[in-house]
């Protein structure tokens, strides 16, 4: 009687862990992408995440992607006949640019850890992100992985 109580629970919580994302979407990821940038002054730099959307139905509102422990809110435009949402996570850290980086490592004491953020619900490699959305006022959650593009550097 234990072994199918414990078997019981094991499949409900293994399913609801499975049923978190959506494997369809009332739109088309034709093409994703994310690519770092680097600005010209100390600790200016972020990730550029960008998809192109087909088929999008009135009904979808896009909310959020969560990429790399951060989330960002999504923005949506048109670009020559084609949707496309996008967010620009700021990845600059104020106190990096009182950091100190030396071959001596005893000479890096005082430098401040970064912070991780434990609240992020998802857990993702390094080239995935989820994007959330609304469906008829229905929060949704759909995983992909995104192809990295060229680093951009600005003067």
């Amino acid at each position: 009687m234990k072994f199918i109580a414990l078997f019981s629970l094991t499949v409900i919580l293994f399913s609801c862990k499975s049923s978190q994302f959506e494997k369809a979407t009332p739109f088309k990821i034709e093409k994703g992408f994310y690519q770092n940038w680097v600005g010209g002054q100390p600790g200016v730099r972020g990730t550029k995440i960008e998809f192109s959307i087909l088929n999008l139905e009135d009904n979808v509102t896009f909310k959020n992607v969560y990429f790399k422990n951060t989330i960002e809110k999504l923005y949506l435009r048109n670009s020559d006949k084609k949707i496309v949402i996008s967010a620009n996570i700021n990845t600059a850290n104020k106190e990096e640019i009182n950091m100190v980086m030396h071959k001596d490592a005893n000479k890096e004491y005082g430098n401040k850890l970064p912070t991780v953020n434990k609240d992020f619900p998802f857990e993702l490699k390094e080239n995935e992100c989820v994007i959330s959305y609304l469906q008829n006022g229905n929060e949704k959650f759909y995983k992909l992985i995104l192809t990295r593009e060229k680093d951009v550097f600005y003067p």
